[in-house]
């Protein structure tokens, strides 16, 4: 659970007074402050089976492979009204041929194909 968590936390709170107070007392944040090497299991993962965690906010694109090594677990959206919505832009140095192809890449509809295959919008 990293920042956007906490604002999903507060986005409840709009609809649901208080709850952002209970959340944010009993939740931990286990992720974001580092990334794990080659081989190691996500912290995600390793929360469930350690039991430090009985239910854990994560992207969409993590879900999969979460569900993967935890067959057991359940998963459900966070419903659109109190969902946080990330922007995120890519540019390329005015002088990188190869930047440019990469930003002409994202742009194109294989790679939104690509992206919607993995969770994005």
């Amino acid at each position: 659970m990293g920042d956007y968590t906490w604002q999903f936390f507060r986005n409840a709170d709009k609809a649901y007074p208080g709850a952002f107070a209970r959340f944010d007392a009993k939740a931990i944040k286990l992720s974001g402050a580092s990334t794990p090497t080659p081989g190691e299991k996500p912290p995600y993962v390793t929360a469930f089976e350690n039991d430090k965690a009985d239910a854990y906010v994560m992207y969409c694109t993590n879900t999969a492979s979460t569900l993967r090594a935890l067959p057991g677990l359940m998963a459900l959206r966070i419903p659109d009204a109190l969902n946080v919505r990330s922007a995120y832009g890519t540019g390329a140095a005015p002088s990188s041929v190869a930047g440019e192809r990469f930003v002409a890449f994202v742009l194109s509809p294989a790679d939104r194909a690509i992206l919607h295959r993995h969770g994005f919008n």
